[in-house]
This record gives C-alpha cells, structure tokens and sequence, in this order.
C-alpha cells in the first residue's frame, strides 16, 4: 500500500498510524485519554520535527563534502 503512495503522503501515513499506535498505549497503560486533535498535532509536530532534523542531516553533509 505504501508504494501507490507519493513520499509525502507514505511519511503522513506511517507517522499518523504510530500516533494512534501511541495514543492507544497511553490510554492502555496509563489511563491517559487523549483527543483525537492531540493525536493530529502530535503527527504534525513530529512531521515537521524529521523534515528539520533531515535538513540539518544533508547540510551537514553537503558541508562536509565542500
């Protein structure tokens, strides 16, 4: 299913699918409910957070390589 998928939406999915994954845990083993906002600004938030850390990845070696 991943491969009919553009690199942006396969990122999207897989990261959506770990928050629920996520969310489940928390209310299972910590009785933690959350709502469904928290788990999409949970996918958002760690969206952006891998896009930023890859960039300062491929500058750092674009950098390295000069």
């Amino acid at each position: 299913m991943l491969h009919d998928l553009t690199a942006a939406q396969a990122q999207r999915f897989t990261i959506t699918i770990w928050s629920l994954w996520k969310h489940r845990n928390l209310k299972l083993w910590q009785s933690a409910t959350k709502t469904i906002a928290h788990v999409v600004d949970r996918v958002v938030r760690m969206l952006e957070d891998w896009k930023m850390a890859n960039v300062v990845v491929v500058t750092q070696q674009r950098q390295q390589s000069a």
